[in-house]
């Protein structure tokens, strides 16, 4: 097999992963992942519990209320296009880094907000790191596992971001 060509390296590098055993690796991409999933969710549904206090504190209208929850999905429509692309030039691993560490940063700045506009401003950044960090966390999960597990890993994975949702009434 001549490695001069792109798609014979292509399919022996598929060949290799897919023929790996299952080891703590495999454990340790999911895990990682889903943890960093699981924090997202959670952080997603904090402005659910909190906006009732934001509302009472900083006397929102009921429009500016709305803007705190959508601005988060506009970020998440950004991010999910900006960390996507960079992960597909740069790879998913250093996109996902970027996108968690935003997340992060970004979550510690809305603690600290003083103000509607500094929160609703903060809350579009965060939207940003968590949108880019959900569909390229996807992405490189299901890559890197091995198809004959891919579906109990993958559903494991989902698994973690419902498990912070309340339960339907």
């Amino acid at each position: 097999m001549a490695f001069d060509d792109p798609k014979a390296s292509a399919a022996a590098i598929v060949g290799r992963l897919e023929s790996l055993p299952f080891s703590s690796w495999d454990l340790r991409i999911a895990a990682s992942v889903g943890a960093a999933t699981f924090f997202d969710a959670f952080d997603s549904l904090t402005i659910a519990f909190i906006l009732p206090s934001l509302i009472h504190d900083w006397h929102l209208t009921t429009f500016q209320a709305a803007a705190l929850v959508s601005v988060g999905y506009a970020g998440q429509a950004v991010g999910a296009v900006v960390v996507g692309a960079l992960a597909e030039r740069y790879g998913r691993v250093p996109a996902l880094v970027v996108a968690i560490g935003a997340l992060g940063i970004c979550s510690l700045i809305c603690a600290s907000t003083q103000t509607f506009m500094q929160l609703l401003l903060a809350r579009f950044a965060q939207g940003i790191g968590l949108g880019g960090e959900v569909p390229v966390a996807a992405a490189y999960l299901s890559e890197m596992i091995r198809f004959d597990r891919r579906g109990k890993v993958f559903m494991l994975y989902q698994s973690t971001s419902e498990s912070g949702s309340p339960p339907p009434r």
